[in-house]
């Protein structure tokens, strides 16, 4: 159910400057039916609000008085007669814009309460960037499954709230449920084109860690991937890694492979060189991976792991007197000696 946030607004911030034809002894009325309302004497508001209505006034002030009515019997949940007086001002031209507006969202969470969402929609400004008008569209068009129109709303809110989660998951969701799935969506498409030049690296850095948390890793490895190329982000050894993760965790071995060769390239990183050998001996590319291992045995802290893999490399390559040399130096680090003595047991029977 749609909770409403219909709170009073002093009558004289709503009116004062807008409109001319509020009396004195009208404005002073529903100050006083105001008041009643606020500390919940509902019964002397209405008083108040009828002798006001069997009054000489003019439209705009009868329009007002009906609004204020309207109000107190939504604040009673009185929602049938709160509706019907609505409905009766709702096309006024006689009212402030800003009252408007709001008689216009009222009815429309009387109408989604009622699941009369076509309705509904015809009280709502449908140009609006205001988030409450927003949430109100969402709910209609996700209703109506008009998911073009859901993904604009979408795309508006996260402009207010760059940061919300919950936005970001349901317009990916949108482009999913009109045929583009997550991975096939382009960062462009759901953070630079709504951000535009405001994009930051706050920004895209929140997004990153916003996207890993909610399990997206695919686009988060990307904005962080764009954000590192457009010098948004520090590319630093850090953020590289991060990035490494996030592709291995999405599945997406080639772009993990890249990271990996960026983090050789720039910081001779000897975990990157590991990570990407282990990657090479999946996708049975042994050389390549046989001279990242090499590389690695000048590194005391990864020269149990180089041993291992080569033993996996050579005896990939059926070169298994080899292979059961590499293992029976990886046998020799503790770390290694287990899986090591397995595999020369296996090896056994090779030569």
């Amino acid at each position: 159910m749609i909770r409403f946030i219909s709170m009073f607004v002093l009558l004289s911030s709503l009116l004062f400057g807008e409109v001319e034809q509020v009396s004195h002894k009208v404005y002073n009325r529903l100050l006083q039916a105001n008041e009643k309302i606020k500390i919940g004497n509902y019964s002397e508001a209405r008083d108040i609000l009828v002798e006001t209505l069997n009054s000489e006034i003019n439209k705009t002030e009868k329009d007002l008085t009906i609004y204020f009515y309207g109000n107190l019997y939504l604040i009673q949940k009185r929602y049938a007669l709160s509706k019907m007086l609505f409905k009766m001002i709702a096309s006024s031209n006689h009212l402030p814009k800003n009252i408007s507006k709001e008689v216009g969202k009222n009815l429309a969470k009387l109408l989604i309460q009622e699941e009369q969402y076509l309705e509904a929609l015809s009280y709502v400004d449908v140009e609006s960037n205001e988030k409450e008008t927003l949430l109100l569209l969402q709910v209609i068009y996700n209703q109506l499954h008009h998911h073009e129109a859901s993904l604009s709303v979408m795309k508006k809110l996260i402009k207010l709230e760059p940061l919300n989660i919950e936005y970001w998951k349901q317009t990916l969701y949108l482009y999913n449920r009109l045929g583009q799935s997550p991975k096939e969506l382009s960062v462009n498409d759901i953070i630079y084109k709504i951000g535009g030049d405001e994009v930051s690296g706050e920004l895209a850095s929140n997004l990153v860690y916003l996207f890993s948390d909610a399990k997206i890793p695919y686009q988060a490895g990307k904005i962080l991937d764009r954000s590192l190329n457009q010098g948004l982000l520090k590319s630093d050894e850090k953020n590289y890694k991060l990035l490494t993760y996030l592709y291995y965790e999405a599945k997406e071995y080639g772009l993990m492979e890249k990271s990996l060769k960026i983090r050789v390239k720039l910081f001779d990183s000897s975990e990157a060189k590991a990570k990407l050998s282990e990657l090479y001996i999946k996708m049975s590319r042994y050389r390549e991976a046989e001279l990242l291992l090499l590389s690695l045995k000048n590194d005391k802290e990864y020269l149990g792991q180089a041993f291992f893999n080569l033993g996996v490399v050579y005896f990939y390559q059926d070169r298994f007197v080899k292979a059961r040399k590499e293992w029976l130096k990886a046998s020799k680090f503790k770390k290694f000696k287990k899986r090591s003595d397995e595999y020369l047991l296996m090896v056994k029977e090779y030569l």
